[in-house]
């Protein structure tokens, strides 16, 4: 039940331990209420306790996670994507975007999601915004896998940028892209150093929605290959080169259909031809099947749970 990590509420650069423990923080995230609250006392969360399920008000949503509180920090937790869920994937995260008023377009799926839990009460008053604006001085930290990591984007951004609440630093971990270039520019601006995301080697989910689709990345990188070596980049808004790169680590030849093998190779052989960049890049995220990926439970689908995945990123000795 203890994390086998200590947490810095006050670090403002990334460090292993707290990632590692808001790993474990994430991961709790998928566990019931009472598991929850039990993890949150053990670890130094025992000031105050919320549990969030939307659905408890609107069956046909389905947004969790809980904030817990010390007397130093507040920390909020989303649940990502339901394994059980997860051969739906593909089609979850082909979503166009839809706008956001003054910080241009996001995910429409991820934004609806977020906001079936704002401003509602779930017992004991209303989480957001109204806890955290009244955090007392205590740091925000804010994480999630999967979903759960869009889902803490989001609710940065309202949070900080929307309700000028400062949020103090954003964990996530198997994060999928979250809007476009706008909103991630803007984004990167203002909260660029306090975002550090987390990508597992060939973990598919990061690099959906598509680049193609004009979603990006944002704020700063920490890429774990096979070997758990660690790359970081700095705060940045994602270019088509990094989308490249990215796809280049995450997709085998022979997962691609035959007719794209060609200009695979090409951009991962020695020459270059043929195609532009761009071009290149929107022929082989739309020759991906993701959905299928997920179905068979492929090394795409392993690297981006939280047990098999990202924890083991952390071993506690």
């Amino acid at each position: 039940m203890k994390s086998a990590f200590q947490f810095d509420p006050n670090a403002t650069e990334y460090t292993t331990s707290n990632a590692a423990f808001l790993c474990d923080a994430a991961a709790q995230a998928y566990e019931n209420e009472g598991s929850c609250r039990a993890w949150a006392a053990e670890n130094g969360f025992a000031e105050g306790f919320h549990f969030i399920d939307t659905s408890k008000l609107d069956p046909q949503s389905g947004t969790q996670g809980y904030v817990a509180e010390s007397e130093a920090a507040i920390l909020v937790a989303f649940r990502g994507t339901e394994p059980a869920q997860l051969p739906d994937v593909g089609s979850d995260l082909k979503t166009i975007p839809i706008p956001w008023e003054g910080l241009a377009r996001v995910h429409g799926g991820f934004f609806r999601a977020f906001f079936a839990a704002w401003n509602k009460d779930f017992g004991g008053g209303r989480i957001f915004p109204d806890l955290l604006r009244n955090s007392g001085g205590r740091k925000i930290w804010i994480t999630g896998h999967s979903l759960g990591g869009a889902l803490a984007q989001i609710c940065a951004t309202q949070t900080e940028l929307r309700d000028a609440i400062p949020v103090h630093a954003v964990y996530t971990y198997g994060q999928p892209r979250v809007g476009d270039e706008q909103f991630a520019r803007i984004m990167n601006e203002k909260l660029g150093h306090k975002i550090f995301r987390l990508v597992n080697d060939r973990d598919i989910v990061p690099r959906v929605p598509l680049y193609t689709m004009e979603y990006r990345h944002y704020g700063r990188q920490f890429y774990f290959d096979r070997n758990r070596s660690m790359t970081e980049s700095q705060a940045s808004v994602e270019t088509l080169m990094e989308a490249l790169n990215s796809f280049r680590q995450t997709i085998r030849m022979d997962q691609l259909q035959g007719a794209l093998a060609d200009a695979v190779r090409h951009l991962i052989g020695p020459s270059r031809g043929g195609l532009d960049d761009g071009s290149l890049l929107k022929e082989l995220e739309q020759a991906l099947d993701l959905k299928k990926l997920a179905a068979e439970n492929t090394e795409q689908i392993g690297d981006h749970l939280m047990p098999s995945g990202y924890k083991l990123l952390f071993p506690a000795s």
